[in-house]
């Protein structure tokens, strides 16, 4: 028995430490976010009319904020993160905000109380992300890559897409509070699960710093190839990279691009769909709910399978094939086939950003992706 229970004990600290339990952890974080955001999304204009007296333009605000705090906090995530390589106590103190904020929501009154609420959970918001995908990059080879940010970003498609049912089915039958309460559920199990999770950390520095080191390499030999420096003696180092120099790269400009315009988009649709829903063909916030659950069975294939074919056919070439198939429905507010039109633009960004950072000497993963976060915050705040 005691050989056994050894054994059992060898094979939770191997998964502890392994590549596939950051991939739970990362996917379990973005999901849990993106549930929190889609359960307040048919609910919120009840909150703001029956607590503020408000209307689309108050909707619009407090849904704006959240993406106000992913923008402000992306580019301090992401710089800690890179500077002092710590990428588990920031996501802990994050989920560890967000508990608190969900569980607040309810006892808010005031439109500021509402702002701050919703502003921390986009700085949490932003944690899981950055910092998330940067772990990612630290643990899985390139040729990987993809669809691991892919088998995440499904985690955001499914999360966004039942969180609106949950929240209105929660709302409509049972108490006000019920949906936020399970929100800060949600956000301590993801805490607990994050703080039982320890990857070996000297592995996946020693690979980060492999990977590294080979870019580097081919860095500096491409450049010493192609120099006409008179001085033999000195060697082309890699320029230190920051989010200044990286919008200097046509490739890295091409990302935070595609994401901006396709977020934007998107944007323009959510904050007033639930409005129009309830005005137009008098909707409850549990039927509104219910029409997002359409959202989940394509979200949850679609991102990994963007991530393998990105990974196998060029990342621009499927975000370009994405881009074609989100315009035109985008146009009609066709709902159920929205979101994933957008998962497939979005899903080989990421990896396409890693890759390119890589060729640079890498180093700089966590402000790479906060670009990204950048990118989709500022597009999903301009139509707010």
């Amino acid at each position: 028995m005691s050989t056994e229970n050894n054994g059992i004990l060898a094979r939770l600290k191997d998964f502890r430490e392994s590549k596939t339990a950051v991939l739970v952890v990362v996917t379990l974080a973005i999901f849990t976010d993106m549930l929190i955001y889609g359960i307040v999304v048919p609910i919120l204009p009840t909150i703001v009319e029956e607590k503020l007296q408000g209307d689309s333009t108050t909707v619009g605000l407090l849904m704006g904020s959240f993406a106000a705090g992913l923008l402000g906090a992306t580019p301090v995530f992401a710089l800690l993160s890179d500077r002092y390589r710590k990428r588990k106590l920031p996501m802990l103190v994050s989920l560890l905000c967000l508990c608190i904020a969900c569980a607040l929501f309810p006892l808010a009154n005031a439109f500021w109380e509402f702002l701050l609420i919703r502003v921390v959970q986009g700085i949490s918001a932003a944690a899981s992300w950055v910092i998330g995908v940067a772990m990612l990059a630290d643990a899985f080879p390139p040729n990987q890559f993809g669809i691991a940010v892919g088998t995440a970003m499904g985690g955001h498609g499914v999360g966004f897409a039942v969180g609106p049912t949950i929240g209105g089915l929660l709302f409509e039958h049972s108490s006000y509070a019920s949906p936020f309460i399970l929100c800060a559920s949600l956000a301590f199990f993801d805490f607990v699960v994050r703080l039982c999770i320890a990857p070996n950390d000297s592995q996946m520095k020693q690979m980060s710093e492999a990977i590294e080191e080979a870019s580097k390499k081919l860095h500096t030999d491409a450049e010493k190839s192609t120099s006409s420096e008179i001085n033999d003696g000195v060697s082309a180092e890699p320029k230190s990279l920051n989010m200044l120099t990286m919008m200097k790269h046509w490739p890295i400009i091409k990302c935070f691009l595609i994401t901006l315009l396709s977020s934007s988009a998107y944007a323009c649709v959510e904050p007033t769909l639930t409005i129009y829903l309830g005005e137009e063909f008098g909707y409850n916030t549990g039927t509104i709910g219910l029409l997002y659950i359409a959202l989940v069975v394509p979200n949850v294939f679609v991102a990994p399978i963007s991530g393998w074919l990105s990974d196998h056919y060029g990342r621009m070439f499927v975000s370009g094939l994405g881009l074609l198939v989100f315009a035109p429905i985008i146009v009609l507010l066709a709902v159920p086939k929205v979101l994933w039109g957008l998962i497939v633009v979005m899903t080989p960004v990421q990896p396409e950003l890693g890759d390119y950072i890589r060729t640079l000497g890498g180093g700089a993963y966590a402000q790479a992706f906060g670009l990204f976060n950048m990118a989709f915050s500022g597009g999903t705040s301009r139509c707010l």
